[in-house]
C-alpha cells in the first residue's frame, strides 16, 4: 500500500526469511535431541518455554550404556543413552584366513558360552572381506536368538563352524615341531635313524593338520614323541 518504503519492506522480508531459518534450524536441533514432532509442534504454537522434555529412543529395548547426568548441558547430536535389543544378539568371533574360504552367509554355527555353560546355535550373518594383518583372522559375526536374555554384552564364546569334507592327506598334530618359524616332521629314513622334513601344513582340525606340501602318502614319520626327538636332535648339534 506504498505506506513503508521498497528499501525498508526488503530488509523486513530479509528479516522474516532469516527468522523462518532460524526457527527450523531450532526445530532440527531439538528433533535430534529426541523430542518428538508433535511436542516441538505444540511448543512453537504455544510459543513458551517448558522446563520438561520428553526424549524417546527410537527403538525399544534394555539401556546398556548411560552417557549423561543429572544436570548435565546436552548438544545436539550428543549420545545420552545406548539402547540395545537384546533379545537377538551378534555374537562375533575370527576364523584363521585359512579356514575362512569355508563360512557361507547363512550357514549354521556352534557356539559354545561358558558363562552359561549352554551349546548355542546361530547363523552367520557377515563375513569380513578383510584379514586382519596383526592375527591373521578373518572377522565373523553370527546372529543369535536370546529371547531369555541369558547371553550378556561382552561375554566370551567359542564359536565352531563346520567346513565341506573333503580327503585330505594329514597328520597328527603331535607330530609337527616348529623349528626356525616353520612346521617339520620326522620322516623314518631306517629302523633307528629319522630326518627333520620342512612340510606346509594347514589350520589344525580335530587333532590333525592337512598337508598342502612336502609329504608323500604313506610316507612314515613319528607320531608320538618327536617334541623330545627335536630336543635330541639340537643337543646333538650343540654338542
Amino acid at each position: 500500500a506504498d505506506v513503508i518504503g521498497s528499501a525498508e519492506l526488503q530488509r523486513r522480508e530479509s528479516e522474516l526469511s532469516i527468522a523462518r531459518a532460524e526457527l527450523r534450524a531450532a526445530g532440527d536441533q531439538l528433533t535430534l535431541v529426541g523430542i518428538p514432532r508433535d511436542a516441538i509442534a505444540k511448543l512453537r504454537d504455544s510459543g513458551s518455554l517448558s522446563p520438561h522434555a520428553l526424549v524417546v529412543a527410537t527403538q525399544a529395548g534394555v539401556v546398556v550404556e548411560r552417557k549423561v547426568s543429572q544436570g548435565q548441558v546436552a548438544q545436539p547430536g550428543d549420545p545420552l543413552f545406548t539402547v540395545a535389543d537384546l533379545g537377538n544378539v551378534w555374537v562375533v568371533g575370527a576364523l584363521p584366513e585359512q579356514a575362512a574360504r569355508n563360512a557361507r552367509i547363512g550357514q549354521q554355527i556352534e557356539i559354545s558360552v561358558p558363562a552359561i555353560g549352554k551349546q548355542l546355535s546361530g547363523r552367520v550373518i557377515q563375513i569380513a572381506d578383510t584379514v586382519s594383518p596383526e592375527t591373521r583372522t578373518v572377522p565373523l559375526r553370527t546372529q543369535v536368538d536370546n529371547a531369555a536374555h541369558e547371553l550378556k554384552p561382552q561375554m566370551l564364546a567359542t564359536m565352531r563352524i563346520a567346513g565341506t569334507p573333503v580327503d585330505a592327506l594329514a597328520v597328527p598334530t603331535v607330530a609337527v615341531v616348529r623349528d626356525n618359524d616353520r612346521d617339520h616332521v620326522f620322516v623314518q629314513v631306517s629302523p633307528t635313524r629319522f630326518r627333520l622334513t620342512p612340510v606346509e601344513l594347514g589350520a589344525a582340525s580335530e587333532g590333525r593338520r592337512p598337508v598342502l606340501k612336502g609329504l608323500a602318502e604313506g610316507t612314515p614319520v613319528v607320531v608320538e614323541g618327536a617334541f623330545h626327538l627335536n630336543n635330541e636332535r639340537k643337543r646333538a648339534e650343540l654338542e
